[in-house]
């Protein structure tokens, strides 16, 4: 198989539109469950303080805050909405990219989302 492909630059800009909904949607809820947990751990905190029982516990927060990618999706897309070109050819880490939502940062998104939750 080759090393890179070409495809019709509209159903890559479809679904790269479609990826970086999704990762939006994903980060909305991520984002808010992240506020609902620190809410929580700040609440204990402060009622373990003022019952001056905090000599026992570790006050250090340790709460991974979710991030949004949505950036890398537009300069992608912003990038081909500028070419010229009506096909764009992919190599086949910018298909598991930009097709398959394969990125390197996914996994780090996926486990930190995990921890208020959600998948």
């Amino acid at each position: 198989m080759q090393n890179q492909l070409t495809f019709n630059k509209a159903q890559i800009l479809e679904k790269l539109e479609s990826n970086k909904k999704k990762h939006a949607s994903d980060f909305k809820g991520a984002i808010s469950e992240y506020w609902k947990a620190l809410e929580e751990k700040l609440e204990k905190f402060l009622s373990l303080a003022k019952a001056k029982k905090g000599e026992k516990h570790d006050f250090f927060i340790n709460l991974p805050v979710p991030k949004s990618y949505e950036d890398r999706y537009d300069t992608i897309i912003q990038m081909l909405e500028m070419s010229t070109d009506t096909e764009i050819t992919l190599t086949e880490i910018e298909f598991r990219q930009f097709i398959m939502d394969e990125w390197d940062w996914k996994g780090d998104f996926a486990a930190t989302v995990a921890c208020y939750g959600k998948k």
